[in-house]
């Protein structure tokens, strides 16, 4: 996965992912989404962001945060923030652009990937990743095949891409996967076994530190977490 260092940030306000996957989960319970509106469509983005950082933290145990992006920036569709401990608190940033293969739509993963994001018209930098959610019932996945077929059609390009699929037909066991440029980083995961695993501040508000002091986790002067989806009036 590629990361940049951070430097500065717009937004200071950062979420556990376990935060929103149970805040999205209780928006649908409540039924207040028109899932063809932008703010269901940015709800979910988020979620699918969040179920992929799950399976990072399952498998490196680092601290990550995400957050959604304004539409005003276009790119990338989420941000996730991991801190790594063994640096002195370094944090590192990971743009984010989710993209969904639907029930209904037709043809292979690789076709879909060629008509979306690995399209000769897209031009991500290096430090996006591309998460591709297959929201239909795979029996199995070749990545090594995915890969062999994306690399003819797109040798040069590289920003990662990675698949995202529920692999069990009613529990949350997840594969994640990297299958662009490389293929990389195979992690199944019980998304609520790693959920509550994670025990880490739900909001981590990002601010500037002075050179030579350690970063410590801010948290927001509320007696409850902020909610992740705030921004969407939800």
């Amino acid at each position: 996965m590629n990361e940049q260092k951070v430097y500065f940030m717009e937004d200071k306000y950062w979420y556990n992912p376990v935060n929103v996957i149970y805040e999205f989960e209780a928006l649908l319970q409540k039924g207040v989404f028109n899932k063809d509106t932008k703010k269901a469509k940015k709800a979910k983005e988020m979620y699918i962001g969040a179920i992929f950082t799950i399976g990072l933290v399952s498998k490196w145990r680092k601290d990550f945060w995400i957050q959604m992006v304004d539409d005003k920036e276009e790119s990338p569709d989420v941000k996730t923030i991991c801190r790594h401990p063994e640096r002195q608190g370094e944090m590192s940033l990971q743009d984010m652009e989710i993209v969904t293969m639907g029930k209904w739509g037709d043809g292979s993963i690789t076709d879909f990937l060629l008509k979306t994001k690995l399209s000769s018209n897209k031009a991500y930098d290096d430090f996006t990743n591309v998460v591709c959610f297959i929201d239909r019932e795979l029996n199995d996945i070749s990545a090594e095949e995915i890969n062999i077929n994306l690399l003819k059609h797109h040798p040069d390009k590289k920003y990662p891409v990675f698949l995202l699929v529920q692999t069990h037909p009613t529990e949350a066991i997840y594969k994640l996967v990297q299958i662009y440029p490389v293929v990389d980083m195979n992690i199944d995961f019980d998304l609520y076994k790693e959920c509550q695993k994670i025990t880490y501040p739900a909001v981590f508000i990002y601010s500037k530190v002075p050179m030579g002091k350690k970063r410590e986790l801010s948290l927001p002067d509320t007696e409850k977490p902020i909610n992740p989806f705030e921004k969407l009036n939800l």
